[in-house]
């Protein structure tokens, strides 16, 4: 009885650890694996379409980086797109689901809002779209008391092992 207490009071609660930080980054690699899946094939599809066009495309460096740039850019609509549908309809995303983690309020356990959902994922995009804010975004979640990134800390959520 004791230990089911223990177990029950500390869901949504500070128990992370080195381990499950290596977790959130398998499931993180994962998801980022399907956006970057949906990249190529938005990719293949522009440059399939440019190929049909009568006139040949001439590249310059600014043109180059342009692409580039817009590149980056979708990939980071398509995961965070990808993120944010799958939190909303199955509470998970895949790598979450393949690496048994679930996100929850902090402190209560309980199964957090879709606006507590929205909130996290839209401020894990801005963290991770400016480069900057991206590598103190990655120190912020190895140091901090609870290893959770400040899109867990704007939101109110931490991410746990699934019970």
């Amino acid at each position: 009885m004791e230990d089911e207490e223990t177990q029950n009071s500390t869901i949504g609660q500070s128990n992370q650890s080195p381990g499950l930080m290596r977790l959130r980054v398998a499931a993180w690699l994962c998801d980022g694996s399907i956006g970057f899946a949906g990249l190529i094939g938005v990719s293949l599809g522009v440059e399939y379409a440019n190929a049909m066009s009568l006139e040949p495309m001439q590249a310059s460096l600014p043109d180059i980086i342009f692409r580039v740039v817009i590149l980056v850019s979708l990939l980071a609509f398509i995961v965070f797109s990808y993120r944010l549908a799958a939190d909303l309809t199955f509470g998970t995303t895949v790598g979450k689901w393949l690496v048994v983690l679930t996100v929850s309020r902090a402190g209560s356990g309980k199964t957090p809002s879709r606006l507590r959902l929205m909130l996290r994922d839209a401020s894990a995009l801005l963290f991770a779209s400016v480069p900057l804010l991206n590598l103190v975004w990655i120190w912020h979640a190895y140091t901090a008391p609870l290893n959770s990134g400040w899109h867990d800390r704007i939101a109110g959520t931490v991410v746990d092992r699934k019970r």
